[in-house]
């Protein structure tokens, strides 16, 4: 938790859309501008990583999506606000032609900046002013571009400017709703729904708050079932005390759809993630229920551990092992009560043990491969990560006299005390190295592998991936 708060301290302050609306024009009082809001287009929540980014929005048609968002910048003397530099710091863009002046508004000189990136053309109209510089930002396929740079052009000069005032309303009406509730985390709680912008909605249990884009306002329920017997089956068999539960609510997006889910930053290979910087599980429904279910379980996972272990990163080994093994929990009201094969690490193991096979990685370099190496490779390694973290739990040799869960514990336990004193540290003053992380994870892994048996446990976990493989 502590950390969490560093966290968003250093990141952006929370912007509340709770904007006043003028007709078709809103004027949102803590950017300090009034705008139309753009018709067509479909608001975005804004990732609260995002510094300059205020507002954002997309329209999307055969030909692709077409973006269009407001950015706000200090002004700096030095020239790190200037539209050359936003444009290649922030844009990561080039103008494709000499920019052109337009009339001020008011005191803010304003310039128009057109760009390409690929197949799509850009436009940057920039207002510059004594303390802040503001950014329009269009972006489309260039098919579309002659009309959507005309309607651009007409929103761009009827942009307002006002001072920025800060509007405390919708948070306090936030502070008193939960204030009356047994909540946790009523903090991150009001954060997450300040972030909302139109056609989303909040709804909060127990443990999470479900950020929900359309009206299907049920589905979050079913979520909600797998993911508290997650983690209540990782606070029973990973921490040593229940009182190290992490009391962060869990915050779950779930996007209307696959292009919704990209336009917010999943990767076009995935069907969710969890990101430790957004403090987001972002997930949407590609029509196989059970498989987003595993996606879920897994990403929730990484969400539980990250909070645990207080922000940092375990070893890849135990983040995505134990994640798959989460994928592969079968759950009844609200419990884990068994596991599932997966089907294509069995495959891949299979290939792997066979007589042309690699062969399974020594453990004693399995457990100190680096994320890198660990990805270099993610058909075999997460297939090994899955069947380890399974011998661990379930297999007769893992549940011997409890040796798989002590192991565990360990680990846990070590790396979370070895982390929480480096953030006393860093809350003291020192500096916090790359390399400190690093050191945390292996010491903790050493002290774990003290009262467990490598070299005993390596040909027992053989035999059992030959036997699974066998089935």
């Amino acid at each position: 938790m502590r950390l969490r708060i560093l966290l968003m301290l250093l990141g952006t302050v929370c912007l509340s859309l709770d904007a006043l609306a003028q007709g078709g024009r809103v004027r949102y009082l803590e950017i300090g501008v009034t705008l139309e809001t753009p018709k067509r287009y479909e608001a975005m929540p804004i990732p609260r990583t995002e510094k300059v980014l205020k507002l954002m929005y997309v329209r999307r048609d055969t030909e692709g999506s077409t973006n269009l968002g407001l950015y706000r910048l200090a002004r700096e003397p030095q020239g790190a606000s200037s539209p050359v530099a936003f444009m290649g710091n922030t844009l990561k863009v080039k103008a494709s032609d000499v920019s052109k002046s337009a009339k001020a508004l008011g005191k803010f000189t304003r310039q128009l900046i057109p760009y390409q990136r690929g197949d799509r053309l850009g436009m940057v109209y920039s207002y510059t002013g004594d303390e802040f510089v503001y950014y329009l930002v269009g972006e489309t396929p260039s098919g579309s571009f002659p009309a959507e740079v005309r309607y651009w052009d007409r929103l761009a000069g009827e942009l307002r400017f006002h001072p920025p005032a800060q509007d405390d309303r919708k948070r306090s009406a936030l502070a008193r709703k939960y204030g009356r509730t047994r909540l946790s985390d009523k903090e991150r709680r009001i954060f997450a729904n300040l972030s909302m912008v139109e056609g989303w909605h909040a709804y909060d249990s127990e443990e999470y708050i479900y950020l929900v884009h359309g009206e299907d306002t049920q589905a979050w329920k079913e979520f909600d079932g797998q993911l508290t017997g997650v983690r209540r089956y990782l606070t029973e068999n990973l921490l040593t005390h229940r009182n190290q539960a992490p009391t962060d609510v869990g915050v779950v997006r779930l996007c209307r759809d696959r292009q919704e889910y990209l336009d917010y930053g999943g990767q076009d290979w995935t069907a969710g993630y969890f990101s430790a910087m957004e403090d987001q599980l972002v997930i949407y429904d590609a029509g196989d229920k059970e498989a987003m279910l595993r996606v879920l379980r897994h990403e929730s996972f990484h969400q539980y551990i990250n909070a645990a272990l207080g922000g940092i990163s375990p070893h890849i080994w135990f983040d995505e092992g134990y994640a798959e093994l989460m994928a592969s929990a079968t759950l009844e009201q609200q419990r884990v009560v068994g596991f599932e094969p997966l089907d294509h690490h069995l495959a891949t193991l299979k290939e792997m043990v066979g007589e042309q096979g690699q062969g399974l990685e020594p453990l004693e370099v399995f457990l100190r491969l680096t994320q890198e190496q660990y990805y270099s490779a993610p058909r075999e390694y997460y297939a090994q990560g899955w069947i380890w973290l399974e011998f661990l739990v379930n297999s007769e040799y893992g549940q011997r006299s409890k040796r798989g869960e002590d192991f565990l514990k360990r680990y846990v336990k070590y790396t979370r005390e070895g982390w929480h004193a480096c953030v006393e540290a860093v809350l003291q003053g020192k500096p916090l190295h790359i390399d400190s992380i690093f050191r945390v994870r292996e010491e903790a892994l050493v002290k774990a592998l003290k009262r467990f048996d490598l070299k005993d446990a390596e040909p027992a976990f053989h035999r059992y991936v030959k036997a699974r493989v066998s089935e």
